[in-house]
């Protein structure tokens, strides 16, 4: 009975002290993105990554690491580029089916820079 309680204080000390980081996190509204490039074969050639300060949303945060990614990929003089998203809601402001308040300006770069690699 004395362990199973022991791991049972253990097990609310460990949700206790996630909660905590998650709760600084969530206040200093820091957002880590990467991405990569690889070939047409899925051969690994370079990467990125950056943490962000001053975060509002991940929305902001994936439109930011899109951009990044576009001008890294620019920098590297990439050629050809496919980017690729899962949130929908960024992918429809960049194709102009949707405007976003909050990623209105990072959207207009993502579609100035990205026009470089269309052929």
């Amino acid at each position: 009975m004395e362990t199973a309680t022991k791991a049972l204080n253990l097990g609310r000390e460990w949700n206790n002290a996630q909660q905590q980081i998650q709760s600084v996190k969530k206040r200093s509204k820091r957002a880590g993105i990467a991405w990569i490039f690889s070939n047409g074969n899925g051969t690994h050639l370079s990467h990125g990554s950056a943490t962000l300060e001053s975060i509002t949303t991940p929305l902001v945060a994936e439109a930011i690491a899109l951009r990044s990614g576009l001008l890294s990929a620019l920098e590297l003089e990439h050629q050809k580029l496919k980017a690729f998203s899962d949130n929908l809601t960024l992918i429809r402001a960049i194709n102009n089916d949707m405007q976003v308040k909050e990623i209105f300006g990072i959207v207009k770069d993502i579609q100035r820079i990205s026009s470089v690699f269309v052929e």
